[in-house]
């Protein structure tokens, strides 16, 4: 964090954990009393969120939690073809931007387990500045953006899954469609005391207002069973769970930079500002993650972060919309469409219309230690919040 920011975080309770309720029978330094925790233990979401292990190299984290990467296949000056490096680089390794603006047509996009790094986070001319001509994302992880949020073939579970299971039951044929390491999509139907109004949005299918994304989903044999590593943080029956189309395992990271990062700078979408994320946007993917960046008057979303599950956002500043307008959708980091396990952390973000939203986001999801600040709107009367939520999000902590 830069020095001199204001940090804020959200904690855990005195006598509480991150990933079980609070056992009020426990003393710690400090405390009055002994508080009851408000929240029943059957709507507690396991709080571990991030990258917890390295299981593509096997090489210990790194103290940021992000896995090490040193291993340098490319290195690049303007001029020179990212995305073309970035496609012949083995896995496990770095593309390595040097200082200067790289003016770029495409969106660059990552769907392997290859890292992109910059030289600094201050930008051009010491640092990387990637520049994208003719609006929309400037750099992608996965390709399938807000289209995972919508539509998909579900198929309807045989047995109830309790809160915290990581079994769930559907028939041997539906079973059969699910592979070892994908994403899935677990959602169920609002029950009356849902009162959903106008939002319609960010879910697979219009009144399915609670779903979270699942990782790992491994077929049983031949009984209808599918296994999940991620405890299921919804208690409900009716659910469906769906393989996801786009999954990018032990997936590609974006650090720009490492311990220095890039400054990407994305401008107006074709339709509306908001359409998609105009600065990064992570999509259908799991433990990657955005390190060290800077993001500087983009139009629309900075940073999307899409029916995820464990990737992290650290340690960038985001900062400035391309405009303020109501109803534009220019935000800062957005989580949403079920992403689960999600970290952000230790962020600068600022000026714009909503500088940290959650849009029926899934369950686990931390966000802690980060300045967030000037949340504007055009006109004034539609005054924003910093932190703030569209649609259902049932379980973020």
């Amino acid at each position: 964090m830069r020095s001199g920011a204001l940090v804020v975080a959200f904690v855990a309770a005195c006598g509480g954990s991150h990933d079980q309720p609070s056992d009020t029978s426990t003393t710690c330094d400090g405390c009055q009393a002994q508080v009851p925790d408000p929240i029943p233990p059957d709507r507690v979401t396991a709080w571990n969120p991030g990258i917890l292990i390295d299981t593509q190299l096997g090489l210990p984290l790194g103290l940021d939690g992000i896995p090490t990467r040193t291993m340098v296949c490319a290195t690049l000056t303007p001029g020179n073809n990212i995305q073309a490096a970035i496609d012949a680089c083995p896995e496990g390794q770095v593309v390595q931007l040097g200082a200067g603006t790289f003016t770029v047509a495409a969106t660059i996009t990552l769907t392997r387990g290859v890292v992109l790094r910059g030289t600094g986070s201050q930008g051009a001319p010491a640092g990387t500045t990637i520049m994208k001509t003719g609006g929309q994302t400037v750099l992608a992880i996965g390709t399938t953006q807000d289209q995972i949020c919508y539509g998909g073939t579900a198929t309807d579970l045989v047995a109830d899954a309790a809160h915290g299971a990581t079994t769930i039951v559907i028939t041997p044929a539906a079973a059969a469609s699910f592979h070892t390491g994908d994403l899935a999509l677990i959602d169920v139907g609002d029950d009356a005391a849902v009162q959903e109004g106008d939002c319609a949005y960010f879910k697979r299918v219009d009144k399915r207002s609670a779903s979270e994304r699942v990782d790992d989903l491994r077929r049983g044999r031949g009984d209808g069973h599918a296994h999940a590593r991620r405890p299921s943080a919804l208690d409900v029956s009716d659910r469906e769970p769906v393989p996801g189309a786009d999954h990018p395992r032990d997936a590609a990271g974006d650090e720009v930079g490492g311990h220095r990062g890039g400054a990407h700078r994305g401008w107006h979408q074709p339709g509306y500002d908001g359409q998609m994320a105009g600065g990064i946007d992570i999509s259908n993917a799991a433990f990657s993650w955005v390190k060290d960046v800077q993001t500087d008057t983009v139009g629309g979303m900075h940073v999307a972060v899409t029916g995820t599950y464990r990737c992290v956002v650290r340690d960038s500043y985001v900062h400035h919309s391309a405009n303020y307008g109501y109803a534009q959708d220019c935000y800062g980091i957005v989580l949403r469409c079920g992403a689960a396990d999600n970290l952000v952390e230790n962020n600068i973000v600022r000026y714009m219309n909503k500088p940290i939203l959650f849009n029926v986001s899934g369950g686990g999801n931390v966000v802690a230690y980060n300045y967030v600040d000037n949340s504007w709107a055009t006109p004034p009367e539609w005054q924003e919040v910093n932190i703030d939520v569209h649609c259902s999000s049932p379980t973020w902590s």
